[in-house]
């Protein structure tokens, strides 16, 4: 799963406000420390007029303090995905917004909030990626942080095919750490198909998610029935066939409503093939091993 990347063009701007003559000269202090690269101070003193009752209402004072936490950010928090000086950026420049009627600092505002939006995603897809089975499930947080500000930025977005993406991304994820270690990482198996579920959810017919569930099932009751040479006596090796058999039942209707959306993918006709002969339907597996047969010729021409 692709991150995303966006470029801020920052560009500080002070719009003709009245001021108390004292809280001008602090914004302007806070604002000189900045551009001197003097982040930690710059805040300090920021923190000082936006604390105070009439620095409080200041679009000019939030937008600064916003740009001096995302640099905090940028400089020494960027690889940390619970990030104190983000949520500050996110919350001052919010406090911007809503106190510029106007809107004359609006857009710089929305801009460095959709920065910052899209490093929340980034730091979800790199837990997911490392696979870790202690810290995945907190990609999920930070996907949520994500998806809230992208609807405070834009409360009309359908973000159907983003969750999609996000929660086969996340199937795939927990499948690989179940891979690693079927026993220890039984939780995961669970976790992958909840995430598939969820997509099935949002769009029944998701190809991929049926036919991942479906895959799911079936490997799961393949696994089981190599558990066979451990069973201990009849009662053991009759519960491990039936639970396989139950497993590899459940794969048959996602791939079968797999097959029906694309009939022409070669991987459904397969793995109908596969699942249907495990249950002994060998007309029905015989049938698919004619279209497997079909398509693969197909391929060629």
């Amino acid at each position: 799963m692709k991150k995303l990347f966006s470029i801020l063009i920052i560009c500080f701007i002070f719009s003709p406000v009245i001021l108390n003559a004292q809280i001008k000269d602090k914004i302007e202090a806070a604002y000189a420390l900045y551009n001197a690269g003097d982040f930690e101070a710059a805040a300090a003193a920021i923190n000082e007029v936006v604390e105070s009752p009439k620095g409080e209402k200041s679009k000019v004072a939030w937008h600064i303090r916003g740009f001096i936490y995302k640099d905090i950010y940028i400089q020494n928090e960027h690889t940390d995905p619970y990030s104190k000086a983000r949520n500050e950026a996110i919350f001052s420049h919010k406090k911007c917004i809503e106190n510029d009627p106007e809107g004359t600092l609006v857009a710089q505002s929305r801009n460095a909030i959709t920065y910052l939006s899209i490093s929340y995603y980034n730091d979800a897809i790199e837990i997911m990626d490392a696979r870790n089975p202690k810290e995945i499930s907190e990609a999920d947080k930070l996907y949520d942080q994500y998806r809230d500000i992208t609807l405070y930025l834009y409360p009309d977005s359908v973000l159907k095919n983003s969750d999609v993406d996000y929660y086969l991304a996340m199937s795939t994820a927990h499948r690989k750490i179940y891979e690693r270690d079927r026993g220890k990482n039984e939780a995961n198996w669970e976790f992958s198909n909840d995430y598939l579920t969820r997509v099935l959810e949002l769009d029944p017919e998701n190809w991929a998610a049926l036919y991942s569930k479906s895959v799911s099932y079936y490997n799961k009751g393949a696994f089981n029935l190599e558990r066979l040479p451990e069973a201990q006596g009849i009662t053991d090796i009759y519960r491990i066939e039936s639970e396989s058999m139950r497993s590899i039942e459940f794969a048959l209707p996602y791939m079968m409503k797999a097959y029906e959306i694309h009939p022409d993918k070669i991987e459904a006709v397969k793995g109908l093939k596969t699942i249907y002969r495990n249950l002994n339907k060998l007309e029905e597996s015989d049938e698919m091993q004619i279209l497997e047969l079909q398509l693969e010729d197909n391929i060629k021409d």
